[in-house]
């Protein structure tokens, strides 16, 4: 750790502006913390407030996709969290700004599904055959879908 720096703590918040939008919608942003200054990053992701769970801050079993949803807001987080630890790593001093570069609104729903699929060793031959059907034809249709364009 480069001396004198802290490492950023991250933590999802939902609703921090206390609004919603005109279909009972609030964004779900990612807090990063370092030495005493908060920056919040977009996740794309909006909920309607019965669909959050403030205690555990996550999407609760009210939303179907709670589960696929959940895991991309974790691994958005461990992306930014790998990124700190390589500026440690390199013993480089960095800011709020340089860790907030790897916006969580430049996720590929594609690349997530197709890695999703390739490590998925779970499911039987006739849905991973399903899944890679579907996963064929959202490519055809739009070769890339970013995550803050799915509702």
């Amino acid at each position: 750790m480069i001396p004198g720096m802290q490492k950023a703590r991250y933590k999802l918040v939902y609703n921090r502006k206390g609004k919603l939008s005109k279909d009972k919608k609030a964004l779900i942003q990612i807090e990063i913390y370092l030495e005493g200054t908060r920056k919040y990053i977009s996740t794309g992701i909006y909920l309607r407030p019965e669909q959050w769970d403030s205690k555990n801050r996550e999407i609760n079993t009210s939303n179907e996709n709670h589960i696929f949803l959940n895991k991309i807001l974790k691994e958005k987080i461990r992306e930014i969290e790998d990124y700190e630890i390589h500026l440690i790593d390199k013993k480089q001093h960095y800011t709020l700004d340089d860790l907030s570069v790897l916006s969580p609104e430049t996720v590929n729903f594609l690349e997530f599904y197709k890695k999703e699929l390739a490590s998925n060793n779970t499911i039987g031959p006739r849905t991973r055959k399903s899944h890679e059907t579907t996963f064929k034809r959202l490519k055809e249709f739009k070769p890339t879908i970013f995550l803050h364009n799915i509702d």
